[in-house]
């Protein structure tokens, strides 16, 4: 499944190169990559059956 996720700089959706997800402080979880245009980073916090849907596909496990 591809991530997509707003890129502040090309202000524009972009899918997301090699997602993983990682928790957050605040103990949410969020996937972390970079943008195909401009290689910035990005977050998308992920709803509970988006991240269900991810689990099953690959490595996109990351523990912080």
């Amino acid at each position: 499944m591809k991530v997509k996720a707003y890129c502040v700089k090309c202000k524009e959706t972009v899918e997301v190169m090699e997602p993983e997800i990682v928790n957050m402080k605040n103990g949410r979880r969020a996937a972390r990559g970079a943008c195909k245009v401009c290689e910035t980073v990005l977050y998308k916090i992920l709803s509970r059956e988006f991240e269900e849907k991810l689990k099953g596909e690959g490595p996109y496990e990351r523990e912080e």
